[in-house]
């Protein structure tokens, strides 16, 4: 037997299929990612977010604003994943444009000529939480069918753990001298490399 303060969950169809929803939208935002990278937890905030939703609604009491405030923030973690998706894809965007300038440099200039690539960003994105060429760009480039003698180099110490070796710009200017290197330099404008002038 329930008080009148406190009345029993609200198990209305309404809400149970509401519920239901959130939990079919926590699959949805959370599955490719456990599928293709796999698991993290920073994967999971809006997933979870959603799950917590559902549960909320199965013992949901009729009040306008709880039912209010649903929408809202369903719609501030749907903005929150549009900026996500954009800042993955502004990501790839980078790698990709990395990949065919070399691939470009490599045809113009001869599978036996050192091409080096300056400066590509480590990490990208607004909050700079998505790794990008501190490593594996060599296996990229491999996969791309790109040969030929590359060297990674970088003008600034490194944030973190990287595969690409630091030279101070004085070191840069005699290597590209010595070896006659055709230089690739990351423009963040153009979120790709262009050819140093």
């Amino acid at each position: 037997m329930h008080s009148s303060r406190w009345p029993a969950p609200d198990c209305s169809s309404r809400s149970s299929g509401a519920a239901r929803s959130l939990v079919l939208a926590l699959a949805v935002d959370l599955a490719p990612y456990v599928l293709l990278v796999g698991y993290a937890n920073r994967y999971g905030y809006l997933a979870f977010g959603l799950f917590a939703l559902g549960r909320a609604l199965g013992f949901e009491r009729r009040t306008r604003w709880a039912l209010t405030l649903v929408p809202v923030l369903g719609l501030a973690w749907a903005l929150d994943t549009v900026r996500d998706v954009v800042t993955q894809r502004d990501a790839g965007r980078i790698v990709e444009n990395v990949i065919e300038a070399s691939g470009d440099a490599r045809q113009l200039d001869g599978p036996t000529c050192w091409i080096a690539l300056v400066d590509l960003p480590e990490v990208g994105g607004r909050e700079e939480d998505i790794t990008l060429m501190n490593w594996g760009t060599r296996e990229a480039l491999v996969r791309a069918g790109i040969g030929g003698p590359f060297a990674l180099l970088r003008t600034t110490p490194a944030r973190s753990s990287t595969k690409v070796e630091y030279l101070e710009p004085a070191a840069l200017e005699r290597f590209v001298a010595e070896k006659d290197v055709y230089v690739l330099r990351f423009e963040p404008s153009l979120l790709g490399v262009v050819p140093r002038e």
